[in-house]
């Protein structure tokens, strides 16, 4: 069964039409987490290298610093599992007749879904502004799944770029609406 390929602008993109189901695959790859990663693990490392330089030369009685560094040692596991998280993940979006399955992978994370077509009221775009000392931040975009319910169900993760998401977002658009 090979699928039918749609030509996008953009190359985080893939879209395929099989006979059962079409599918949506959407890169979350950024060079900037790894690079924030990499510069998060070399703070470690000093953090690290100024503990081992502390118990060498004052004795292993450190006192509640070795809490703090456990405290900070599972902090910078989490962040730099979520840099990973943030370059080697991607989002599928299958839609099938009767619903709408979203996964995430292939490394663990939160936000797996499977909507019934039956409840989809529409697909929306929803926007994001983080508030900064200075304001608001940039905005963030996002694909929501409306259900006749008025529930919101996130569809795709935030993304810096509403040209693609829009893209995203017409492509579901034209997959869920009622054939006739």
């Amino acid at each position: 069964m090979t699928p039918e390929k749609r030509a996008i602008r953009f190359p985080e993109l893939t879209a395929a039409e099989f006979p059962d189901r079409k599918e949506l695959v959407l890169k979350w790859r950024s060079i900037s987490y790894i690079l924030l990663g990499g510069l998060v693990l070399v703070a470690f490392g000093v953090m690290v290298s100024t503990q081992w330089q502390t118990i060498t030369f004052s004795g292993p009685e450190t006192g509640p610093y070795d809490i703090v560094m456990a405290i900070v040692a599972f902090v910078l596991v989490f962040f730099i599992y979520y840099c990973f998280v943030r370059f080697f993940n991607s989002t599928r979006i299958t839609v099938f007749q009767d619903r709408i399955v979203v996964d995430h992978g292939p490394l663990p994370w939160h936000f797996d879904r499977v909507v019934q077509r039956k409840d989809l009221l529409k697909l929306d775009t929803a926007v994001r502004r983080e508030k900064t000392s200075k304001g608001e931040g940039p905005p963030f975009f996002r694909i929501e799944a409306e259900l006749k319910t008025g529930r919101h169900i996130p569809i795709t993760p935030y993304h810096e770029d509403p040209d693609l998401i829009k893209e995203v977002g017409g492509i579901l658009n034209r997959w869920t609406e009622p054939a006739g």
